[in-house]
């Protein structure tokens, strides 16, 4: 990334896909194929957004299925059951594994830098998006003293 003068590197999030400087943030990210690449100068960003999206239907049947192949192996005999119950638990592990975080960073005009972040937790998104917002403070600082020093 080339930075424009007097412009520094404040952190990059999602390996370098997502890097924040003084000036703008910037996303490189695919889908479907696709590579696309936003930009968002820190004075046009109107709001950061962190979602954490699970599937709360595999926990329930990992229980289920567990509780369920737990019960029945006295009630059968069967020990053929506790493979039922290690069904259930794997349930349970995919429940876990497969929870993610979907960050969007919105600005003016609808354009939008949105990406997913897997293996962080929630407190690292947290304070990455704060130094977001930070840095969006800063720059309409620096921006209204430039204003002020010009009339």
């Amino acid at each position: 990334m080339a930075l424009f003068p007097e412009e520094k590197e404040i952190t990059s999030a999602v390996g370098k896909a997502i890097q924040l400087t003084t000036h703008r943030i910037q996303g490189w990210y695919g889908a479907k194929g696709s590579e696309y690449y936003v930009s968002i100068m820190l004075e046009k960003v109107t709001s950061v957004q962190l979602r954490e999206i699970s599937s709360p239907g595999l926990l329930v049947v990992g229980f289920v299925v567990l509780l369920g192949g737990l019960l029945l192996i006295p009630a059968t005999g069967e020990p053929a059951m506790g493979l039922v119950g290690l069904l259930g638990v794997i349930f349970i592990v995919l429940y876990f594994t497969s929870k993610y975080h979907r960050v969007s960073i919105n600005g003016y005009g609808g354009v939008r830098i949105h990406f997913m972040w897997k293996g962080k937790n929630k407190a690292d998104i947290m304070r990455f998006l704060d130094q977001v917002e930070y840095a969006k403070l800063n720059r309409m600082e620096r921006l209204t003293k430039a204003y002020e020093n010009m009339g």
